[in-house]
């Protein structure tokens, strides 16, 4: 359909009537492909994974089609809990890092009421692989991982995405709508081949670049917004207040929050991390429950549980690390599409061109094509930005740096309770007075480690450059800047007579 409405472009006389069809067309072209995506992943999922997400309904994926037609409206969740575990191994194997052997040690936060201790759902049994569990008061961090990623990665925007939806098939109606407000029989320049290819690079090449930078910008916040969160929850539990059991999802949250009888604990309870049990094969994990009546927390002063979240950090960094370079390429695409819309802005307003002629030259413009190419520079501008601001979410390294320096000053000040508490036994102060003095080396190495790892060697980059606060205003600078200049040169020649023509609507100077 798209070659039949370009050909109709250059043959039928009626222009405006042509590039309309062949604009919706686009776009809507553009639209469908970025929504086939759900369609790709549905297809190679087999009949375990469908039941999996449908509550064992087989018959339900015939709905795909059409939650493919209303443009992507089927949940995250079916999507992301057929990948999630995939994204896990991955990262794990990224980072050379095995969590399944770590452990993480909790406590219960200030507030929180005194604790019991986390308890095996089996005292003194072992697991389906023939391995202990856990010791009482520590959490797998393979487990803690898992529960991490599925509360924050779920759901992320599910507004977002039927906002989406509407927007991909208005959004093609907006560039004919507009043009229909001026007059003349052109769309925006002139009725020659030249000038209508400059239309159709300055016009509608660029809106159907924009439409699937659309789809592009969501799946990248989308990408960003999902570590972000993940690390700030990892990092909410590891800092003194702990977090809310609320954060945490499904049972773990029951069994954390509002406490557990004791004779769950007695009959066997346990409690199922999320994971994909059919296409990946994966096994099913046992999680062990904390009674506590308020909030919990990571404890640093475990040396254990420092190594541990260093690993589980590592490998939640590297989860999405596989779109990073993809994104940067995209991103940087996306900024040059803005510097065009610009750029051929300032062409119009800044070039010193006084001639008197009723002729239509190839730079010859009307108010329909300054709102659609101001529309589509603002757009520009503010999905950078946004991009750039949910980026720099996944880069706090300085927040968990915070909490480690914090437990490094725990560990000082035990040293000073050892050398005060006197000579009694020299042995016994000799040996605290090691272990006091390694804690304190690791947690100081773990600070240093975290800080050069992801603050100078692996930092999340957008544009090819760390995301910070900051570059967002050296990001949209030059867009910006480009707009300024434009809008300049607008006020200027209109002081000087300049105006769109009642005639044909195009920008021409005092006759």
């Amino acid at each position: 359909m798209l070659p039949a409405a370009l050909y109709l472009w250059f043959t039928r006389e009626d222009v405006r009537a042509v590039v309309a069809l062949a604009e919706i067309l686009a776009l809507w072209l553009a639209v469908a492909m970025r929504n086939s995506v759900v369609a790709i992943k549905y297809a190679y999922l087999d009949k375990g994974d469908i039941e999996d997400q449908y509550d064992s309904s087989y018959e339900a994926p015939l709905r795909i089609g059409r939650r493919i037609f209303m443009a992507g409206w089927a949940s995250p969740t079916e999507v992301d809990s057929s990948v999630l575990t995939e994204e896990m191994n991955e990262a794990q194997a990224r980072s050379g890092c095995v969590l399944s052997g770590a452990l993480v040690k909790c406590r219960p936060a200030a507030s929180a009421k005194e604790l019991e201790g986390m308890k095996p759902a089996w005292a003194g049994d072992v697991t389906a692989e023939g391995t202990q569990p856990p010791p009482a008061g520590y959490l797998q961090a393979d487990i803690l991982l898992s529960l991490i990623t599925d509360k924050t990665l779920a759901a992320p925007f599910p507004g977002h995405r039927r906002a989406m939806m509407i927007g991909g098939f208005l959004l093609p109606f907006l560039p004919p709508l507009v043009r229909a407000l001026g007059p003349g029989d052109v769309p925006a320049f002139g009725n020659t081949s030249a000038s209508k290819i400059v239309c159709a690079f300055c016009v509608y090449a660029p809106g159907l670049y924009v439409a699937l930078m659309a789809g592009y910008s969501q799946v990248a916040m989308w990408s960003y917004l999902r570590r972000g969160r993940a690390m700030a929850l990892l990092d909410e539990l590891c800092g003194e207040g702990g977090c809310s059991t609320e954060r945490f999802s499904g049972e773990m949250g029951k069994g954390v929050g509002a406490g557990v009888e004791d004779s769950d604990f007695g009959n066997g309870k346990h409690i199922e991390s999320p994971s994909n049990a059919s296409r990946l094969k994966m096994r099913k994990q046992q999680t062990y429950v904390l009674k506590s009546a308020n909030k919990v927390a990571i404890d640093l002063t475990d040396p254990t549980t420092v190594v541990s979240v260093l690993l589980l950090r590592r490998c939640l960094r590297q989860m999405g690390v596989r779109y990073n370079k993809r994104v940067d390429g995209f991103t940087i695409a996306f900024f040059a599409t803005g510097v065009v819309y610009v750029f051929t802005l300032c062409v119009f307003f800044l070039r010193a061109d006084t001639r008197i002629t009723e002729d239509i030259g190839p730079l010859d413009h009307r108010l329909s094509t300054d709102l659609l190419l101001v529309a589509f520079a603002l757009y520009t501008s503010a999905m950078l930005a946004l991009l750039v601001l949910t980026a720099s979410h996944c880069n706090e390294a300085p927040r968990f740096r915070a909490c480690l320096q914090r437990a490094a000053l725990n560990a000082c000040a035990e040293l000073v309770d050892i050398a005060a508490a006197g000579d009694d036994n020299e042995i016994d102060i000799d040996a605290a007075w090691r272990r006091a003095s390694a804690k304190k080396a690791l947690l100081q190495m773990a600070d240093a480690q975290v800080g050069y790892n992801e603050e100078v060697v692996e930092p999340v980059t957008v544009l090819g450059n760390p995301a910070t606060p900051i570059a967002v205003g050296a990001t949209i600078s030059a867009i910006a800047t480009g707009m300024g200049l434009a809008l300049q040169g607008f006020v200027s020649q209109q002081s000087e007579g300049w105006g769109y023509s009642k005639e044909d609507g195009l920008w021409r100077g005092p006759t």
